[in-house]
C-alpha cells in the first residue's frame, strides 16, 4: 500500500478512535463543541486549502514533496472531520444521561411517598429506603441530589452542557421538572 494512503487511513482511524473516546468523555458538553468548531475553522479549513493547493501544484513542480504535504494536510482534515462527525452522538449521550437521571428520581417518588405514609415525614437520607447496591446514574453521582424538610422533597442535579450548567429540579410538591440555565 502506498505510504501516503497509509498516512490518510491512519489519520482517519486515529481520528475515529479519538472521536469515539472524546464523545464518551465529553457527552455533549458545550466546551467540547466549541473546541471542535475552533479546530474546523483554524485547522481543517486551512489544511484543506493547503492540501488542494499542494495537490494542484504537484502537477507542475516538486511532485513528491507537495504530494506528501497534500497527504499530511488531508490527514489533518480527516482527523478533525471525524471529531465533527461524532458531535451529534455526544448530544444524544447527554440526552440519555438526563433521561436516565430523571427516571431514576421519578422511580424513587413512590418509595418516598410510602415512607411518608408510614412515618409522617420524608426520610432524611435516601439510604433509608434505597439499597446501597443500586446503581446511581452518572449525573447523580457528583453531589447530593435529594433534599427534604420532612414535609416535601426535591431532586436536583446539574448538567454541564454550557458555559453555565443547566440545573434540573424535581419538586415533590409540584411533581414536575424545571430547568434553569
Amino acid at each position: 500500500m502506498n505510504m501516503k494512503l497509509r498516512v490518510l487511513l491512519g489519520s482517519l482511524v486515529g481520528g475515529g478512535v479519538l472521536a469515539v473516546a472524546l464523545t464518551f468523555l465529553s457527552r455533549g458538553h458545550a466546551a467540547y463543541t466549541l473546541i471542535v468548531g475552533a479546530l474546523v475553522v483554524f485547522v481543517a479549513v486551512p489544511a484543506g486549502v493547503v492540501a488542494l493547493l499542494a495537490l494542484l501544484l504537484s502537477r507542475y513542480c516538486w511532485r513528491n514533496r507537495l504530494r506528501w504535504a497534500s497527504a499530511i494536510a488531508a490527514a489533518c482534515v480527516g482527523c478533525v472531520g471525524m471529531l465533527l462527525l461524532f458531535l451529534p452522538a455526544g448530544a444524544l449521550l447527554q440526552e440519555h444521561d438526563i433521561a436516565t437521571a430523571r427516571q431514576y428520581c421519578e422511580d424513587l417518588v413512590p418509595l418516598l411517598d410510602a415512607h411518608k405514609q408510614m412515618t409522617g415525614s420524608y426520610p432524611e437520607r435516601l439510604d433509608d429506603i434505597v439499597p446501597g447496591t443500586q446503581d446511581i446514574p452518572r449525573l447523580l453521582n457528583n453531589a447530593p441530589f435529594y433534599s427534604t424538610d420532612g414535609k416535601t422533597f426535591t431532586f436536583t442535579f446539574e448538567v454541564p452542557d454550557g458555559l453555565l450548567p443547566t440545573i434540573h429540579v424535581f419538586g415533590g410538591d409540584t411533581r414536575d421538572w424545571r430547568e434553569w440555565s
